[in-house]
């Protein structure tokens, strides 16, 4: 029988250690490989089974409390130890009674005292069998759960990795149209806006040299201003094209600079004075003296010109603009008030938005292509800053 089951764990439970040194002599016997183990309590016997899992438990029925019933119970009860075949050995009388509760606590074999040694090694080596099953069984029900953890988790990172590709999918859809939107208004600026004020630099600029040729200097005055002029807005319009570009390719980086905001805001006020002047346009600062902030003096400046430029342009002659800075506990807020045209609801949903066609002639008939609002939007974003409006139909913006 050498060759029958090696390497197996016996465990025997009874009370009575003649019996356990009897049990020990057959299974050393006729299962010389087998390691055998002993209890002589039910709770010493279902530590050892807890703690070193044996392959088949012999168990008495009469024991102290607990008896074996309960100790089968507990064993086929406990997820460690619950696949382990239990041999019930009873010395008791009436049998068939112990029997049919030994099959109710969860018993895999009966045999009766005093044992028999060849039915006791037949169904030891029957139990060892049922012990290999269940662990085989237990070994592919532990496999496949982990294949289908495996591929529940394989599944789970493709669809994350397919929603994040979609993901992907959406902001590159996203970019590509915001791209051939700031195509289509370079196209549009290029096309039109820029070839609009050249056309007219072009054509003062013959006119001027056909009066030159004739001596005819009366007319110059008034035709350079024309041209001072439509320069002017070329290159307006050029210089905020380009700043924008910068910011779009991500070349354009900001120098911040401790400032004060009143200085630069005066500054500006100075640079746009002139054309307000031209249309009778008061400009009034209300800055606190102290506010600092921390900027790029060039951006700050462009977007500072930009908004007072179009309140200008979209103000009536003889009005006023207010230009006011005010301090919070940790942000500054500059203001561009003005009693011009307003802004129509329309209108006012496409601001700030590339692509779309914001151009409306300014109250003198200024042109404008929409462009330094956009501009104003990329700066003040890319100091960590915000910007929004209020407008009312002929009443200001």
């Amino acid at each position: 029988m050498n060759d029958l089951m090696p390497a197996k764990t016996i465990l025997a439970i009874d009370d009575n250690p003649k019996i356990l040194f009897l049990l020990e002599k057959l299974i050393r016997l006729y299962f010389p490989e087998a390691k055998y183990m002993k209890a002589e309590s039910g709770l010493q016997g279902m530590q050892l089974a807890i703690e070193h899992t044996p392959n088949v438990i012999l168990l008495d029925i009469l024991m102290p409390q607990p008896d074996g019933f309960e100790i089968c119970e507990k064993i086929k009860a406990d997820e460690i130890t619950q696949d382990i075949p239990v041999i019930f050995l009873s010395g008791v009388e009436n049998n068939q009674e112990n029997r049919l509760k030994a099959i109710e606590a969860g018993a895999d074999a009966f045999l009766a005292k005093p044992v028999n040694n060849l039915e006791l090694m037949l169904q030891l080596k029957s139990m060892l069998k049922i012990n290999d099953a269940n662990i085989k069984k237990r070994n592919e029900k532990q496999y496949l759960a982990e294949q289908v953890n495996k591929q529940s988790k394989k599944l789970k990172d493709e669809l994350v990795r397919r929603k994040e590709t979609e993901q992907q999918l959406k902001r590159q859809e996203k970019e590509l149209r915001e791209l051939n939107a700031t195509k289509d208004k370079f196209f549009s600026i290029i096309g039109h806006d820029l070839k609009g004020p050249f056309n007219g630099i072009l054509g003062l600029s013959q006119m001027i040299h056909e009066l030159c040729k004739k001596e005819q200097y009366e007319s110059l005055p008034s035709m350079t201003s024309l041209l001072k002029k439509a320069a002017t807005q070329s290159y307006d319009l050029l210089s905020n094209l380009l700043e924008w570009s910068r910011t779009q390719s991500g070349r354009k980086r900001i120098d911040l600079q401790a400032l004060n905001l009143c200085s630069a805001i005066s500054d500006t006020v100075n640079l746009v004075s002139l054309s307000a002047h031209h249309k009778n346009i008061k400009i009034t600062s209300n800055c606190d003296v102290q506010i600092q902030v921390h900027a790029d003096p060039d951006v700050l400046n462009t977007i500072i010109r930009n908004l007072l430029n179009n309140a200008v342009k979209y103000s009536h002659p003889g009005g006023e603009i207010v230009i006011s800075a005010l301090q919070f506990e940790n942000e500054v807020v500059v203001s561009v008030k003005d009693e011009g045209v307003g802004i129509n609801e329309e209108l006012q949903k496409k601001l700030f938005k590339v692509g779309e066609s914001v151009i409306t002639p300014g109250t003198n008939k200024e042109k404008g292509t929409g462009w330094g609002l956009i501009l104003c939007k990329e700066f003040i974003e890319l100091h960590g800053g915000k910007i929004r409006f209020e407008s009312e139909l002929n009443k200001g913006t």
